[in-house]
């Protein structure tokens, strides 16, 4: 496990350099207009991946975990239902835009169709590498996420050398590279899995079984960490939407660093453990991420009226109060993803639903008056009220299996207890050190 965090955690601190550099030139290049143009296109397309993915990603890891030989059928079925859905999903999608943006002007609607074609792919290789993660090939899923960082990057460098930088060019090159990922995630699942498509009612009926319990959390899932996004681009200008989504991009910096450093390997090893050693393993890794992350955004809470302004420009200074706010839930995300992968590896499926339900209902309950009060402000307290809701929910959830919410603590102060008696000893050798010296 701590091989494994270490290897995930270097390449998502690449991502997230990548991702930062990605921003910054995104946002500097296109203004906030621009920026809230692009936040608007694709973040409707992204809900619509998640949506039709219909759990069957997750569904691929569970039931490969749990029957070996019976991988290569799933997979081989996941690719009809994945292609189908994803058929699905882009003619819903495509139909159902213009209705769904009527307020903001045509060409963003024009834009959001076009990052609509990214759907298919997106479905299709989640499940893909959903099978890597079964078979515990981490090195390749860590390859895959560091060529997708990689690309954005390419894409605006090669745009910026040979024509003016415009949104739909970053879109198309985006989903361009996108697709020749899934096509390498396809081959390396084909090499390890082999999928067989035998259209037998049992694989896809295990599929679907599993998929639904997943769905049910993973739906509500993607509409609360979308929510405030998804609200405010229905009434909000695309010159503020693109203040709101820098801040976005700010505040989520650490929690997708952990997110994607865990989120590789977590779940499945979590599964290979006996029930003791997995509940120390999951109270280690809560607290120890936790106050490490409480930490760090303290820091950057501190930096950001300074930083904001300089990397992304002057023009997002007026924003920095979202970002404060939108900082404060990073440490509650981290420890709630934790958690979640936690219950999802005892098959407790419906309390993390319960938890997004919750997360999702409070936060649409702030969120909409306050993001009409207050702009993007309002939207960031939303935020910060479903991300806290959903933690403690899972906190209490997870007394009976990790026997005292205090024991997701305990461990980190142990270790700083530890941290204490031995810089004690330390300076205790040191005293004596000077003593001896002084009296030769």
């Amino acid at each position: 496990m701590k091989k494994l965090f270490v290897s995930s955690l270097g390449v998502n601190v690449l991502l997230m350099v990548f991702n930062l550099c990605t921003g910054m030139f995104v946002a500097r290049l296109l203004g906030p207009l621009g920026r809230g143009e692009l936040a608007i296109a694709t973040r409707w397309s992204s809900l619509f991946t998640m949506l039709f993915t219909m759990g069957l990603p997750g569904a691929v890891i569970y039931l490969g975990k749990q029957s070996r030989p019976k991988q290569s059928e799933y997979l081989g079925m996941y690719l009809v239902l994945g292609t189908a859905t994803g058929l699905i999903g882009l003619g819903m999608g495509e139909m159902l835009l213009p209705y769904i943006l009527r307020n903001q002007p045509h060409p963003v609607v024009h834009l959001a169709e076009i990052s609509m074609l990214s759907v298919p792919f997106g479905i299709l290789a989640d499940g893909l590498v959903g099978s890597l993660q079964s078979l515990n090939k981490f090195r390749n899923v860590l390859i895959i996420q560091l060529a997708s960082g990689v690309g954005a990057l390419l894409v605006i460098t090669l745009l910026v050398s040979f024509r003016e930088f415009q949104v739909v060019d970053y879109i198309v090159g985006t989903i361009s590279w996108s697709v020749m990922i899934f096509l390498i995630t396809l081959t390396w699942a084909a090499k390890f899995v082999r999928p067989k498509i035998l259209f037998h009612i049992e694989p896809v009926k295990h599929l679907l079984t599993k998929g639904i319990q997943i769905y049910a959390g993973s739906i509500v899932n993607v509409f609360g960490n979308n929510l405030d996004q998804l609200l405010i681009s229905l009434f909000l200008s695309p010159y503020n939407m693109g203040l709101y989504a820098v801040c976005v991009s700010v505040s989520t910096l650490l929690p997708s660093l952990v997110t994607g450093t865990i989120q590789t390997f977590l779940w499945p090893k979590l599964m290979d453990m006996k029930a003791d050693e997995r509940r120390q393993s999951v109270a280690r890794i809560h607290s120890g991420l936790l106050y490490s992350s409480l930490g760090i955004t303290l820091l950057m809470g501190a930096l950001l009226p300074f930083a904001l302004p300089f990397v992304y420009g002057h023009q997002y200074a007026t924003a920095i109060p979202i970002g404060e706010v939108l900082l404060t839930a990073a440490p509650m995300s981290v420890g709630y993803m934790v958690l979640v992968n936690y219950m999802s590896t005892l098959g407790q499926f419906n309390i993390v639903t319960v938890a997004e339900i919750l997360g999702l209902g409070l936060g649409f309950c702030i969120t909409y008056p306050l993001s009409h009060a207050w702009g993007g402000l309002g939207a960031a307290v939303g935020v910060v009220v479903a991300a806290s809701s959903k933690w403690i929910l899972l906190i209490v959830a997870s007394n009976r299996t990790v026997q005292s919410s205090f024991g997701l603590f305990k461990p980190c102060l142990s270790d700083v207890i530890i941290l204490r008696d031995a810089m004690s000893r330390k300076l205790r050798w040191m005293h004596l050190g000077r003593s001896t010296s002084g009296r030769i």
